[in-house]
């Protein structure tokens, strides 16, 4: 399709984009970034094709077995999809948009054919070749067939997306004895492991597919193998409205406690999952059926591209946040520029019901003709395995790479959050760590705020009360005087209802036996609230240095049994109470003046 391009400013270009800005924090220190460039550096997609004995049963196209309409198959979507002639650089239209490969299992597994390009014309043996030098016999060893898979170098490539496909027509077995109930769960769980470690090994991933061909194949055991290999989803069948169950985080033990088999009776002994309830295997009963299936993942595998995750990060595959995920590709719309720019793909949360604005960003951010942007409408990228470890662009896009306009693809997640418990919320700043345990905003917890660790305090810093804490964050305890004359702390008021829970501002509080009261309230007024009491304000600890001395005559010294008793009791002399208060009086305006 041809392109007309118009040019604006870099800097308005980087303007708008700037509008758009992810939230999360993107940096090589936490995650690097993956560039790949698309053609150059083609996925690699290996079939791994199961050739027990019952391959050689009719298919429901009766002039074909299940072996001939399965290789049928997948001849044709090689060759469909593969071009002719050398790839010699990034554009090159004789690069494959997919390298593929070839195995067999049946009693044991086999590679047939290293994944690579052209392999319909160019290895000995060709993908044909191989398939059609072989045939159906032995049993299904599907764990065999999963640790091909799982060793093969050719699947440990950093630089492409490595993604396999199982083709089978029933349920593992491992031996000749088609009544087993023990041998095909351990073939299921040998599988299992084998593909989890080919997932979850870090930037040379392998995602695989599991495609169950014909009337006999097991779909939920398919499934349970699509989930390992993060094309799937399992779930414990009391609890499938909660979190999804990753069998990649089941222990053996626990695998195997959700697996049994039908009766010893039966051959061919199918795996049933008990309380475990998995999806994401594809089930193509006719032979256009397969081919269909293959054709499909075929398609979306030279579109997916791989996350690089760092061996620390806390999830398997991305965040949940497509935010959290960054996909930006190199396309002519933005090759014009100078410096060439890259453009920043949204998600779009279902591929099956698309939403994103990228038509108009296209228009607006980067000058594409209106009716040229429209065919960009709801495209963008999407997870395409439920571990998040993969991502898909849609359609349109995938269309740019076949045609050489979309000639790199860029993905880095976002920094994420790896601390947890208590931290130290305020800079050490010479405080202990007895003081940093006495302040209301010396010690916090680590909480995740968008993707990032934060150390967030018990509470925020406010003006001394008589409770033991050290309240505004100074590093000493129920100093109030000093507290309340801070100028940030001269806006607060004491409600009534709390009259006296500062000493009148006075540093008078004493705590028995080393009284802490616990540090609670968000607010002030919580705060407050919060006070226990246990802390009582004491009787001229500090006296205020600018009150003006009087000259009056202090009163009569009593007798212990006059200071022991009630005021009531033991009344004063009405002027020098009144003395008494005024002087208070002067001593707390003066204070509050300090």
């Amino acid at each position: 399709m041809a392109k007309t391009r118009i040019l604006i400013p870099m800097a308005l270009a980087l303007m708008l984009a700037s509008s758009t800005a992810h939230a999360y924090t993107f940096d090589a220190m936490c995650a690097p970034e993956s560039d790949r460039a698309v053609g150059a550096d083609a996925p690699n997609l290996y079939f791994m094709l199961d050739r027990s004995g019952s391959m050689g049963d009719p298919s429901t196209d009766p002039s074909l077995t299940r072996w001939e309409a399965a290789t049928i198959a997948i001849d044709e979507v090689v060759n469909d999809i593969t071009v002719d002639g050398a790839c010699s650089m990034v554009g090159d239209p004789n690069c494959d948009p997919l390298r593929f490969g070839l195995g067999f299992f049946s009693s044991g597994a086999t590679n047939a054919v290293d994944v690579q390009e052209d392999a319909h014309i160019n290895p000995t043996p060709t993908i044909k070749d191989a398939m059609d030098g072989t045939g159906p016999g032995g049993y299904t060893e599907i764990g065999a067939a999963a640790e091909v898979i799982r060793d093969a170098s050719f699947l440990m490539d950093t630089n492409r997306s490595n993604i396999a496909v199982m083709i089978s027509d029933g349920g593992p077995t491992s031996d000749g004895n088609c009544f087993s109930t023990t041998a095909p769960i351990d073939e299921t769980i040998r599988g299992v492991q084998a593909i989890c470690t080919a997932r979850t090994r870090g930037s040379n991933a392998v995602q695989t597919y599991s495609v169950g061909f014909g009337t006999d194949s097991s779909a939920s055991t398919n499934s349970l193998f699509a989930a390992a290999g993060g094309t799937g989803t399992c779930c414990l069948a009391s609890d499938c409205a909660g979190q999804p169950r990753d069998p990649c985080s089941m222990s053996e033990t626990e695998l195997r406690s959700h697996l049994s088999t039908e009766q010893p009776s039966v051959c061919r002994q199918a795996v049933l999952l008990n309380s475990l309830q998995c999806t994401g295997s594809i089930e193509a009963t006719s032979p256009s059926d397969l081919k269909n299936a293959l054709l499909d993942i075929a398609s979306a595998a030279a579109c997916t591209f791989p996350l690089e995750i760092p061996a620390t990060y806390p999830f398997v595959g991305a965040q949940p946040d497509p935010q959290a995920t960054r996909v930006n590709i190199v396309h002519t719309f933005s090759a014009a520029f100078m410096p060439p720019g890259e453009i920043s793909l949204p998600n779009v949360g279902d591929p099956s019901a698309p939403t994103s604005p990228l038509a108009t960003e296209l228009e607006n951010i980067w000058g594409v003709p209106p009716g040229i942007a429209a065919n960009y409408d709801n495209e963008g990228w999407y997870f395409s395995d439920a571990n998040r470890q993969f991502v898909t662009l849609t359609p349109q896009l995938c269309a740019d790479i076949s045609a050489g306009d979309l000639t790199r693809v860029k993905t880095q997640v976002a920094c994420a959050c790896v601390k947890s418990g208590p931290c130290t919320a305020v800079d050490l700043g010479g405080f202990t760590p007895t003081q940093l345990s006495n302040m209301r905003c010396g010690i916090g917890t680590w909480q995740c705020i968008m993707g990032e660790d934060v150390c967030v305090a018990a509470g925020e810093p406010y003006p001394e009360i008589c409770n033991g804490l050290d309240d505004d964050c100074d590093g000493e305890i129920d100093n109030i005087f000093e507290s309340w004359n801070k100028p940030e702390n001269m806006t607060f008021m004491i409600p009534a209802d709390h009259a006296g829970i500062a000493c009148q501002m006075r540093t008078t509080c004493t705590c028995d036996n080393g009284w802490q009261d616990p540090i609670a309230g968000n607010t002030w007024d919580e705060m407050l609230d919060a006070w226990t009491g246990t802390c009582q304000c004491g009787e001229g600890l500090e006296a205020p240095a600018e009150t003006p001395a009087v000259d009056v005559a202090p009163p009569a010294a009593e007798s212990s049994d006059q200071a022991c008793s009630s005021t009531a009791n033991a009344p004063q002399p009405v002027p020098w109470l009144m003395l008494l208060g005024s002087l208070g009086f002067v001593g707390l305006i003066n204070r509050r003046r300090r």
